[in-house]
């Protein structure tokens, strides 16, 4: 007969609209955080006027940025941040990520920032002279190009291995 057990209460089904879990998780260090889960965002509000930290400690990141960065016009916006676990993202030949893949977008959408933000992030390298930031081009998730600056470094007291830029516009 088939199974006369039901379902334990708390059993759901996934949602219709909801994604299998990632097969083969981002390449993280021991001593980073555990990857976020790919399909929740975080969202904060930047009110023109107010400088602050938005510290996305399960993301191993922090996004400072000054009072003034928000256009005149712009009385707020909400940032939103997503992490981009899949590891089908297609890299130059030779790269290799080292970091997780964030999507950050503004709304209201805002073209250019007045003053940039500093976008620090956790990376997994032990060799740092060669790593550079990549951001997605022309809002084409599967087309990359290098960005100009940006600093890597490993703590010598910590170890922790930290990567920081200032952008004056996010991509996608």
């Amino acid at each position: 007969p088939p199974d006369a057990h039901p379902p334990p209460p708390d059993a759901h089904p996934p949602p219709p609209d909801a994604h299998p879990p990632p097969t083969d998780a981002h390449p993280h260090s021991p001593d980073a955080h555990p990857p976020p889960d790919p399909y929740k965002s975080k969202h904060f509000t930047l009110i023109n006027g107010e400088a602050g930290v938005f510290d996305l400690e399960e993301y191993g990141m922090t996004i400072s940025f000054q009072s003034d960065c928000l256009p005149p016009n712009i009385k707020e916006c909400v940032i939103s941040i997503s992490a981009d676990m899949t590891t089908d993202i297609p890299l130059p030949s030779g790269s290799l990520l080292t970091s997780g893949v964030y999507n950050i977008t503004t709304m209201p959408h805002i073209d250019q920032l007045n003053q940039p933000v500093e976008i620090c992030m956790e990376h997994c390298a032990n060799d740092i002279a060669n790593l550079c930031f990549v951001v997605a081009k022309d809002n084409d998730q599967q087309k990359f190009e290098y960005m100009e600056g940006g600093t890597f470094e490993i703590d010598a007291k910590t170890g922790r291995k930290i990567g920081r830029i200032r952008v004056s516009s996010f991509s996608i």
